[in-house]
């Protein structure tokens, strides 16, 4: 059986690290620059906060703004190096010590674990012919920081029986990181060229090689985008952590949707919902996941009610839980 594993920035937000956007412009607009587009993006984000919740977004719709890809490519390489540095001053600091790394294994071997009971058991139950088997458990990280590769060293390619797995046996893979590094390839960029504004950008091969997600990484041509394809397609159990289901990621989405479609693989999402404060409610908690899997179907292009219908029913949801509470 193969377990992969999608981790967004909740997962670092979860270790109450201060990763977000947020917390990212407030640094950044402290930092003077000489150059009059970087000042004017800086003057846009502080006077707009609400519209550049999503940075990669918000710089596809700024794009309308800038005359020249080499002033935007000089704007786009600001925030790669300062977002750099200040993700690193995080990763820096954080106390290694103080994780759960018993907690950490079981929840990348039993991703169903933090669902409710009945979609708990449906996976124990429909799982329980494979008690006997190896589970390959990948993860595709689309965050820059390397926590989650710093907690598993020692932990990888070594076939290890863990408490609550779905099978005996277990054997977790290193990380693979979509995005890059932060010091090595990070992406700064949007899903396709419907998300930039400036139309004259997008004809040209320089730009799309640097702000297209997909074109990016071909021609980087270092394999790793073929490699999570071949993830997912292979996936029996694909898990969601962390990510707000982005439009900037809709190629990965629309991918899961494709494996969904096909036989024998299911879809986990947990998701912070910040606006349901607690557990007394339950139909609001019932109304939000039902919200989330028709986010998530609605994300792939061209889909029929049927393939709607199928992907939904493959999807299973659980909000505000402590699924990779390690700390």
């Amino acid at each position: 059986m193969n377990i992969v594993h999608i981790i967004g920035n909740g997962f670092d937000l979860n270790l109450d690290l201060k990763t977000s956007y947020k917390d990212f412009y407030n640094y950044y607009i402290k930092i003077k620059s000489k150059n009059e587009n970087i000042e004017l993006l800086k003057r846009e984000i502080k006077s707009n906060s609400e519209n550049w919740s999503d940075l990669e977004l918000a710089l596809g719709k700024f794009t309308a703004k800038i005359k020249t890809i080499e002033e935007f490519e000089s704007i786009r390489q600001d925030i790669i190096l300062n977002l750099s540095n200040y993700l690193k001053a995080i990763e820096e600091s954080f106390d290694f010590k103080k994780i759960n790394i018993g907690e950490l294994l079981m929840c990348l071997s039993a991703p169903h674990r933090k669902l409710r009971n009945g979609d708990k058991r449906k996976f124990e139950e429909d799982y329980l012919s494979i008690k006997n088997e190896v589970t390959h458990i990948d993860t595709i990280s689309f965050n820059y920081t390397s926590i989650l590769d710093k907690l598993l060293i020692g932990q990888t390619n070594k076939q290890m029986s863990i408490a609550n797995s779905l099978s005996n046996y277990s054997i977790i893979k290193p990380i693979k990181h979509i995005h890059g590094y932060l010091n090595e390839r990070m992406i700064i960029g949007v899903n396709d060229n419907s998300q930039v504004f400036n139309e004259d950008f997008v004809k040209n091969i320089d730009f799309s090689e640097a702000f297209i997600k997909t074109e990016y990484n071909k021609a980087a041509s270092h394999l790793v985008d073929d490699e999570c394809i071949d993830l997912i397609n292979n996936a029996n159990i694909i898990c969601v952590f962390g990510s707000s289901l982005g439009l900037t990621d809709k190629f990965w989405w629309e991918l899961i949707s494709d494996r969904l479609l096909k036989e024998n693989c299911e879809l986990i999402i947990y998701q912070r919902c910040p606006n349901i404060e607690n557990n007394l409610y339950n139909n609001l908690i019932s109304k939000e996941i039902r919200n989330i899997k028709d986010k998530f179907s609605s994300l792939k292009s061209n889909a029929t009610k049927e393939e709607i219908d199928i992907i939904k029913q493959n999807i299973y949801v659980n909000i505000n839980s402590d699924f990779f509470k390690i700390v």
